[in-house]
C-alpha cells in the first residue's frame, strides 16, 4: 500500500498537494495493481492530475477529500470541476471525496473538467462523496463495463441553463459506451442533468446501459426555465438501455429523457418501476427528430408518474414519438388539474404498439391512442376533460377499458368502424 503522506502530501487544506499525489499514483502505477491511501485530511490541488496508463490503480480514501479549487480561466481547470483524469482499465475509486469549486457566474472560458474523469474499461467508482464542481463529478468517456455504484453527488453542475446539450450531468457518459452500470447513487441538487449521456448517433453509443435504483432531486423549483432534467441521454444509439427502480423529483423540464437526433434506432430499452414526481414539461419523454431514430421494442411497466402539467403544447406526463412495436404497461399517470396536456400521447406515425392495464387520472386527455394495429386493453382513465381520443389508429383492438368521471369519454378522429371495440365502458 502506498501512502500519499509518505511522498510529501500535507492535507491540511491550504498546501497544494498535487506534485506529492502525482508522485504517488505514478508509483503505484510503476510497481502494479497497487492501492494508493488517502489518510484523513483535506489535500488541496490546485490544477487537474492526468494519469495515463493507470491500469490497475486503487485509490482509497479514510475520510479525505481532494479540494478542487483551481485556477479558473484555464481549459480544464480545475476551477471548472476536474480534480483527476485517469486513463487505464480495472481502476477502483472508493471512499474518497471530492470537493469542487462552484463559480456561479460560470462560462466556457472555465474550462469543461469533471472532478473525476476516467477513461477505459472496467472501472469502479463506489462511495465517494461528490461536491460541487459547475461541470459535473463524474464523466465517463469511450469506456466499457465501468461501475458508479453507492455515491453522493451534491449541487455537481452549476452551469448556467442551456437546454438539450446533455453535457452537465452529475453523471456524464461521452461517446462510444457500453455495459456500463449507474446504481445506488444519490444525486442532489443538480440544475441541469443528474444523468446524462452525449452520443454521436453510432450504433455502439450507450448500448446495454443499465441505471439501476438511483434517487435524484433537482436544485431548482424554477419549473421550464432552469432546464433541469433527472436523466438525459441524447443522440445515442440507445440499444439495450435499462432504466429500473429509479425516484426522480424536482425536474424542472423532463425527469428521463432519450433523445435521438441521428439516423441511429432505439431497441430494446426497458423503463420500468420508476417513480417521477414534480417534473414539468414530461414525466417520460422518448423523442426522435429523424424518421429513422425510431424507438423499437421497447417497454415501459411498472412507473408511477406525478408530474405537473400546464400547457397544451408537449406537456404530458408520458411521450413517446416514433415508438413502435412497443409495451406500456401497468403504469400509473397522476395529473394535478384537468386542465392541459395529455396522461399518454403518441406522435409521428406509432405503430403496432400494446397499451395495457394504465391507470390515468386528472388529465386534459388521458391517452392520445395514435397507431396503427395497436392494441388498447383494460386501462382505467378517469377524471379527465377527454378520456381516450382515436386517431390515426385503423385495425387497433380496444378492448375491456374503463372510462369514467371524464367530461368526453371517447373522441372518435379515426372512422370508429376501422376499430374492433368490445367490452370497453365509456361513461
Amino acid at each position: 500500500m502506498i501512502n500519499v503522506k509518505d511522498f510529501g502530501a500535507q492535507g491540511n487544506g491550504s498546501t497544494d498537494d498535487r506534485s506529492a499525489i502525482t508522485q504517488a499514483l505514478a508509483t503505484a502505477r510503476e510497481k502494479g495493481e497497487e492501492t494508493v491511501l488517502f489518510p484523513a485530511g483535506e489535500y488541496l490541488l490546485k490544477k487537474p492530475i492526468v494519469l495515463g496508463d493507470a491500469h490497475h490503480l486503487n485509490l482509497m480514501g479514510q475520510n479525505a477529500t481532494l479540494l478542487c479549487l483551481g485556477e479558473e480561466g484555464i481549459e480544464g481547470s480545475i476551477g471548472a470541476g476536474g480534480g483527476l483524469q485517469l486513463m487505464g482499465n480495472r481502476i477502483t475509486v472508493e471512499a474518497l471525496h471530492f470537493k469542487g469549486h462552484v463559480v456561479e457566474n460560470y462560462s466556457s472560458e472555465y474550462g469543461y473538467g469533471k472532478l473525476l474523469r476516467l477513461r477505459g474499461n472496467h472501472n469502479t467508482v463506489q462511495g465517494c462523496h461528490f461536491r460541487g464542481g459547475n461541470a459535473g463529478g463524474i464523466e465517463i468517456s469511450g469506456g466499457n463495463y465501468n461501475t458508479i455504484d453507492r455515491n453522493i453527488f451534491d449541487k455537481c453542475n452549476n452551469y448556467p441553463p442551456k437546454p438539450y446539450t446533455g453535457d452537465y450531468g452529475s453523471i456524464h457518459l461521452v461517446g462510444r459506451c457500453r455495459y456500463n452500470t449507474i446504481s445506488n447513487n444519490r444525486i442532489i441538487n443538480f440544475q441541469f442533468s443528474g444523468i446524462s449521456g452525449y452520443g454521436t448517433g453510432n450504433a455502439g453509443d450507450f448500448s446495454d446501459l443499465y441505471i439501476y435504483d438511483n434517487y435524484l432531486e433537482s436544485a431548482s423549483a424554477n419549473r421550464k426555465r432552469d432546464h433541469s432534467m433527472g436523466i438525459y441521454l441524447l443522440n445515442g444509439a440507445n440499444k439495450y438501455i435499462e432504466i429500473i427502480g429509479n425516484t426522480i423529483n424536482k425536474a424542472d423540464a423532463e425527469c428521463i429523457v432519450i433523445f435521438s437526433k441521428s439516423s441511429a434506432p432505439a431497441e430494446y430499452c426497458k423503463i420500468h418501476n420508476n417513480v417521477l414526481l414534480n417534473g414539468a414539461y414530461q414525466g417520460l419523454s422518448l423523442r426522435s427528430q429523424n424518421e429513422r431514430g425510431t424507438f423499437r421494442h421497447c417497454s415501459i411497466e411498472g412507473n408511477l408518474i406525478t408530474n405537473y402539467v400546464e400547457t397544451d403544447k408537449y406537456d404530458h406526463q408520458m411521450f413517446l414519438e416514433r415508438f413502435e412495436q412497443g409495451r406500456i404497461h401497468n403504469n400509473t399517470l397522476y395529473g394535478f388539474s384537468a386542465k392541459y396536456g395529455y396522461g399518454i400521447y403518441f406522435h409521428l406515425n406509432p405503430a403496432q404498439n400494446k397499451v395495457t392495464n394504465n391507470k390515468v387520472s386528472y388529465q386534459k386527455t388521458g391517452i392520445a391512442f395514435y397507431g396503427a394495429e395497436s392494441v388498447l386493453d383494460n386501462n382505467v382513465i378517469t377524471h379527465c376533460q377527454k378520456g381516450i381520443r382515436f386517431a390515426y389508429c385503423a385495425g387497433a383492438v380496444v378492448i375491456n377499458n374503463l372510462v369514467t368521471d371524464c367530461n368526453m369519454p371517447a373522441e372518435y378522429v379515426t372512422d370508429k368502424s376501422q376499430l374492433k371495440l368490445t367490452g370497453n365502458v365509456l361513461q
